[in-house]
């Protein structure tokens, strides 16, 4: 009797299927087959830090071990139902194979129209949120009905904005990472508020694809603002959601320095907002251990500042 699965994505239960959340039909890719030789799907475990709230009032961080994870990036998969890996997803991919498989094949250009622009952001979006499931559940950035939507009608989110570009660096021949935080007006609950704001970034034979994403009560100014300035009039970037334009892809390529100046961008812009990261800094660990230590919070906070905070 097949297992069963209430599924992540359409929300209903269902026999579970695995759904690799880097596409299985770019396994044959060259950088692909080269990073999977001799492996045999080899499995690790995966710690994260969880918050617990003290009796004063203070936050606790411990590690605790989310389960054993694939290895390698492509052998990545997460359960969701039947009807979903067989329907929207299948045909998702069989579209997006269409319309990359001449270049990532070939290295042919391909003639892209807005409507193929926004079923390559739609096709990014899935790989994105898939990912997400594999992390703790406060740090997915994707919320349920945006799950739900997905599955009933699969487009790009609203709150996002999706570039994509060419490049031969390393990088971008099998890449997927999705960096997140949480943006919140007044005092939030770290323990139980989920992440709402996040970078993601997908990569498959010198295929880019980056995305910004935002809570969708803040202004629509702030998708501008957590944008890397670079990327809008850097030549072989376009955009291609929300405001895309028919178009020939490839683009001139992008170097390795714009490259990795995007997978490390929202880690320094979080940094610089004052926003927790996942990764500590010198200083943001020097504030931490104090903090736990007993120090006034609002000394600590008068004594560190940023400059996009302005001293607050």
């Amino acid at each position: 009797m097949a297992k069963l699965v209430d599924c992540p994505f359409c929300g209903k239960r269902g026999p579970r299927t695995r759904e690799h959340v880097w596409a299985r039909w770019l396994h044959g890719t060259h950088a692909a087959r080269a990073l999977l030789e001799g492996t045999n799907g080899e499995r690790i475990p995966r710690d994260y830090h969880a918050l617990t709230v003290l009796p004063d009032g203070r936050y606790e961080r411990s590690s605790e071990t989310l389960g054993p994870v694939a290895k390698w990036l492509p052998n990545v998969t997460v359960w969701v139902c039947s009807d979903c890996n067989s329907g929207w997803m299948s045909r998702l991919e069989d579209n997006v194979k269409r319309l990359l498989g001449p270049f990532v094949e070939s290295d042919l250009p391909v003639r892209l129209t807005v409507e193929d622009l926004t079923t390559l952001a739609t096709w990014a979006t899935k790989c994105w949120m898939a990912y997400a499931l594999t992390r703790p559940r406060i740090n997915n950035p994707f919320r349920d009905e945006e799950y739900r939507t997905m599955a009933s009608a699969p487009a790009p989110l609203a709150r996002s904005r999706i570039w994509l570009m060419r490049s031969h660096s390393p990088s971008a021949q099998v890449s997927l990472g999705l960096q997140s935080t949480l943006v919140h007006k007044g005092v939030p609950d770290l323990t139980t508020a989920p992440d709402n704001t996040a970078y993601g970034f997908l990569a498959a034979a010198e295929v880019v694809i980056f995305m910004t994403l935002v809570p969708a009560e803040l202004p629509g100014e702030a998708l501008d603002v957590m944008s890397p300035d670079f990327l809008c009039p850097m030549p072989g970037v376009r955009e291609c959601w929300p405001l895309a334009r028919a178009q020939y892809f490839p683009l001139e390529s992008v170097d390795h320095a714009v490259i990795h100046s995007l997978i490390e961008h929202p880690r320094h812009l979080f940094e610089a907002m004052g926003l927790p990261t996942g990764e500590s800094t010198r200083e943001t660990e020097h504030v931490y251990n104090a903090f736990l230590k007993g120090a006034d919070a609002a000394e600590l906070r008068a004594s560190w500042t940023s400059p996009l905070r302005g001293g607050e």
